[in-house]
């Protein structure tokens, strides 16, 4: 399985990737708070479940540790 995030907003307090499971199209978004830590699921992808979702959210960290990059494809399985 692949996630592909893109990024669409930044800030100094939170980071706003698009992602998309199993295409380069992000129409879901994630958001990750800078200062808590925290990652909320703003809209599912289309072609997403809640539990994909929360998959990807979960996954949004090894995005994240890599200095917040514009694309970025994590690949599981």
């Amino acid at each position: 399985m692949a996630w592909y995030y893109e990024k669409q907003e930044e800030d100094q307090a939170m980071v706003i990737y698009g992602y998309g499971p199993e295409t380069k199209e992000a129409t879901g978004q994630l958001m990750y708070n800078k200062n808590t830590k925290e990652i909320t699921i703003l809209k599912i992808a289309d072609n997403d479940t809640q539990f994909g979702a929360d998959w990807a959210a979960g996954h949004l960290l090894d995005v994240v540790k890599d200095g917040y990059p514009d694309n970025k494809i994590i690949m599981i399985g």
